[in-house]
């Protein structure tokens, strides 16, 4: 009887214990539910952004009917070849000309105020009124911004640096810009302007024939196509200096400084569409790279053959505008990407002259063949800030395929 009741009383101890661990486990299951959920919730919201991202990547436009390698060249500067109007030759002779004043680099400006003054005769030339900002390097802003911790990108690699002296007191830096008014009979005539434009500046060890002679090559071509065939939406062709580094998150960069001056001034515009690097294409298996995790899922684009409009997260909806547009009109395959957040310049996504209106409030988007991730040939590196980014390495038939399907986009100009 004894047995019987210590037995009843270890049973109904342990089965008080058990009911115990039971319920702990279940406090503990719930915990870790609500940790995971924690840390699951944001993975979830920040792969929902690059979902968009990766399932818009890499679908080609529908246009696409030839390779690179067949893409004709206009015939002379008198005339455009069948439905071309950009000019491969001016375009050539464009970025020839902007790599002769090397280094064109934040600590050369008088380099910079020749570039300057090139840019400014071709759009007079053109018989534009050219606007012009002027900003200064001042002793306040001087030793707000010296020591600065910055980051090196010479030969593509990331390198943080202290940068402990900047400009002289005094040294002034320009952008140029030109307005253009739509078609009178255009629905979109009375409408907010697009900003189109390219940064003049490059780094001091290279030409900058890539990066970014060819985007502004391309802004001066838009500028001649528009002056005798005007676009369907209002423009302003913009030319920047000091994007690259250091300042290219800074007072000191150019496209900062207007985007701060249009905002001072409440000026609306509908985006800003930065053209970074147009000049370098391949048709050849391996001359396309992806940063990770992209290089896992998509290694089978391994051509450098296409553009690809990038910005943010956030700015989605001006970069599908800038697609939809582009879809049809581009002989060359588009792809789009959006990056997480307004945030982190570093990112490849955001590494142009958006991020500067992206930061006052605006939206922006930039197109590009995606810098250090392409290369020229098989078996060559990438020339992104090396001293080999010359002339000779672009594909000047491709290059005038990217600008003309700008050209026919704000020329063929539609919305939803």
């Amino acid at each position: 009887m004894r047995v019987l009741k210590q037995n009843e009383r270890y049973q109904s101890v342990t089965a008080s214990r058990w009911q115990k661990s039971t319920a702990s486990q279940k406090n503990i299951g719930r915990k870790k539910r609500r940790n995971l959920g924690f840390f699951l919730a944001p993975a979830l919201l920040l792969g929902a952004g690059y979902v968009w991202v990766k399932s818009n990547v890499y679908s080609s436009s529908p246009a696409v009917s030839q390779k690179i390698g067949e893409f004709p060249a206009s015939s002379g500067l008198s005339k455009a070849e069948g439905n071309v109007h950009v000019f491969r030759e001016l375009l050539q002779q464009h970025v020839r000309t902007l790599t002769d004043f090397f280094p064109r680099s934040w600590n050369h400006p008088e380099k910079l105020d020749q570039t300057a003054n090139y840019l400014r005769h071709a759009l007079t030339a053109l018989g534009y009124d050219v606007q012009e900002q002027s900003y200064q390097v001042t002793e306040n802003l001087s030793q707000q911004l010296f020591p600065m911790k910055t980051f090196d990108r010479s030969f593509g690699v990331l390198k943080p640096i202290t940068l402990t002296q900047g400009p002289k007191i005094g040294t002034t830096y320009r952008n140029l810009w030109v307005e253009i008014a739509a078609k009178d009979d255009s629905p979109f005539a009375r409408t907010e302007p697009i900003v189109v434009g390219a940064h003049y500046d490059a780094i001091e060890i290279s030409p900058g024939a890539d990066d970014n002679a060819s985007g502004v090559a391309g802004v001066l071509e838009l500028a001649r196509l528009f002056k005798e065939n005007p676009p369907r939406v209002p423009l302003v062709l913009a030319l920047w200096t000091n994007e690259e580094y250091p300042f290219g998150t800074t007072v000191l960069s150019g496209s900062m400084q207007h985007a701060m001056a249009l905002r001072k001034a409440k000026t609306r515009i509908r985006g800003v569409f930065s053209l970074e690097m147009i000049g370098t294409f391949s048709e050849e298996p391996g001359t396309q790279h992806f940063p990770f995790p992209i290089n896992i899922l998509k290694h089978q684009f391994d051509r450098g053959n296409f553009l690809t409009i990038f910005t943010s997260y956030p700015n989605r909806k001006f970069a599908e505008l800038l697609e939809g547009n582009l879809q049809g009109v581009m002989a060359l395959p588009l792809h789009t990407a959006a990056a997480w957040g307004n945030t982190g310049w570093d990112n490849d996504l955001l590494r142009s002259d958006h991020w500067s209106f992206i930061q006052q409030g605006y939206a922006g988007a930039a197109i590009g063949d995606s810098a250090t991730y392409r290369q020229p040939a098989l078996h060559q590196t990438s020339t992104y800030h090396t001293p080999n980014d010359t002339p000779d390495t672009l594909n000047y038939p491709a290059m005038t395929f990217a600008v003309e399907g700008m050209y026919q986009m704000f020329r063929n100009w539609r919305e939803k």
